[in-house]
C-alpha cells in the first residue's frame, strides 16, 4: 500500500516540495500491490497513465480514486496496510468494495474507488484469526475470535448478509444503515455472505451481530458521531479559529455592557456560570472521546482555543438572550451560543454546493460530493439548541421572579 500526499492522472506528487513521481519513473516491479488515496489516479483512458504504468511495469494491482477524493474516509488510511491480511476468502478485491462503501458514507456521491488488476489476489493462505466459537441464540450471532493480529483484519461470516448490527464487545460498533462513517468498522454485503473491515489492536474479541439494528444503539452511535466530528475534529480543521473570530463583536458588545450598566451584572454572572458549565462540560467530553473517535481516519488532536471560543459565545450569547425582549433576539442569542455546531454544517454545506454546481455537475451532469459533511453537525446543533434553550428559560424565569418583588 502506497501513500503520496497528491495526485493526477499521471503523476504522484510524493512530497510538498513538488516531487512528482510520473509513469515513466515507476521500475520493474515483481507482483506488487500498490494502493494510494491521492486524487484522480485511476485514469487508465488518459495518456501517462500512473496506473496503468504500474500495472505495465508488473505490479499485480492498483487501486485509487478516479476523482478527487476526501482525505480521511479510506478505511485503512493512513498506515494500516488494508491489503496485509487478504486471504482466499476475502481478497483484495473485496477490500476495495468495503472500501468504496466506506467512502460513500464519508464523502461520495457515487462509488469512483476502483482497483486494476485480479481481485482475486490475496497475500495470505488462510484467515488471519482462528474461530473459536460461532453460536446463535435469540436473534443474536455470537462469534470468538482468537490469535488475531493488529491492523485492517477483514472477516468474512458466512451466511451472514442478514445481520444488520455488529459490534465489538468493549469496542467499535456499526449498523448496515449508519448515515456516517466509520474508520473502526465497516461491512459490505457479497451475496449471502457479510465482509468485515476491521482496525483491530491485536487482541481476542467477540463479535455481536444482530438481525434487526437495536434503534438506541443506532441513535446512540449517530449522536455520538456527530459530538464527535463537530466538538472534535472540525476544530482542528480551523474550526476554532473561526469561532474564536466571530466571538469578537459579542465579546464588546458584553465589556461595554458590564461597564455601562451596572444593574445586569446579575445576568451576566448568570451568563458567565452557564459559559463556564459548558466549558467544563466540553472539556470532559474531549477528555473521554478523544481516543474514541471514529468518524474519520485523520488523528484526532486536543484544541484547547475551542475552550475558551465556546466559553466566550456562551457566555456572550447568554445575556443577550436575557436581555432580549423579541422572539427574534432570542432565536439570535441561541444561535451564537450554538456557533460550534452551526458553523462546520454551513462550511460544508456551501463548499460542498459550490464544488458540484460549479465544477463536477456542468463537466459532468452529476454532483462528486455527498453532503455528510453538513449533515453531520445537525444533531450536535438541535441538541444544543435544545439544551440552551430550556437552561436560558428556567435562568430567564428565575431572574424575572426575583426582581419582581423589589419593583412592586
Amino acid at each position: 500500500m502506497g501513500r503520496a500526499r497528491y495526485g493526477s492522472g499521471s503523476y504522484l506528487r510524493l512530497d510538498d516540495e513538488e516531487t512528482l513521481f510520473a509513469a515513466s519513473d515507476v521500475p520493474a516491479l515483481d507482483a506488487t500491490l500498490m494502493g494510494t488515496g491521492s486524487c484522480q489516479t485511476v485514469r487508465p483512458w488518459g495518456d501517462d497513465s500512473i496506473a496503468v504504468g504500474f500495472i505495465d511495469q508488473g505490479a499485480a494491482a492498483y487501486s485509487g480514486f478516479a476523482f478527487s477524493p476526501n482525505e480521511g474516509y479510506l478505511f485503512g488510511e493512513f498506515d494500516s496496510l488494508p491489503y496485509r491480511y487478504s486471504w482466499p476468502g476475502f481478497p483484495i478485491g473485496h477490500i476495495v468494495q468495503v472500501q468504496s462503501r466506506g467512502t460513500l458514507q464519508g464523502f461520495a456521491h457515487f462509488p469512483y474507488l476502483f482497483l486494476l488488476g485480479d481481485p482475486r489476489i490475496a497475500l495470505q493462505t488462510e484467515a488471519p484469526y482462528h474461530l473459536a466459537a460461532d453460536e446463535e441464540a435469540n436473534g443474536v450471532r455470537t462469534m470468538e475470535f482468537q490469535d488475531v493480529p493488529a491492523g485492517v483484519i477483514p472477516i468474512r461470516v458466512d451466511n451472514g448478509a442478514a445481520y444488520r448490527y455488529i459490534e465489538v464487545l468493549h469496542g467499535p460498533s456499526a449498523s448496515q444503515s449508519d448515515p456516517f462513517y466509520n474508520s473502526r468498522l465497516q461491512m459490505a454485503d457479497i451475496g449471502p455472505d457479510k465482509f468485515v473491515l476491521l482496525l483491530h489492536d491485536g487482541r481476542d474479541f467477540t463479535l455481536s451481530l444482530r438481525t434487526d439494528a437495536p434503534w438506541h444503539l443506532v441513535l446512540r452511535d449517530t449522536v455520538l458521531d456527530s459530538l464527535d466530528y463537530t466538538l472534535l475534529f472540525s476544530q482542528q480543521t480551523g474550526g476554532d479559529i473561526a469561532l474564536l473570530l466571530i466571538s469578537i463583536l459579542p465579546l464588546c458588545w458584553v465589556a461595554w455592557l458590564a461597564f455601562k450598566k451596572r444593574q445586569c451584572r446579575r445576568e451576566l454572572l448568570a451568563a458567565m456560570s452557564i459559559g463556564l458549565a459548558a466549558t467544563i462540560g466540553l472539556a470532559l467530553y474531549d477528555a473521554v472521546r478523544l481516543d474514541q473517535v471514529s468518524i474519520i481516519s485523520k488523528a484526532i488532536e486536543f484544541r484547547p482555543l475551542c475552550l475558551l471560543a465556546v466559553f466566550v459565545l456562551v457566555s456572550c450569547g447568554a445575556p443577550l438572550y436575557l436581555r432580549a425582549r423579541s422572539t427574534a433576539g432570542k432565536v439570535a442569542a441561541l444561535l451564537l451560543m450554538t456557533a460550534v455546531a452551526w458553523l462546520p454544517m454551513l462550511f460544508g454545506v456551501v463548499m460542498v454546493a459550490a464544488f458540484n454546481f460549479l465544477v463536477t455537475m456542468p463537466r459532468m451532469g452529476t454532483p462528486l460530493y455527498y453532503y455528510s459533511l453538513a449533515t453531520l453537525s445537525a444533531v450536535t446543533f438541535v441538541l444544543l439548541l435544545v439544551i440552551f434553550g430550556v437552561v436560558l428559560r428556567v435562568v430567564d424565569t428565575r431572574l424575572r421572579r426575583d426582581v419582581r418583588p423589589e419593583t412592586s
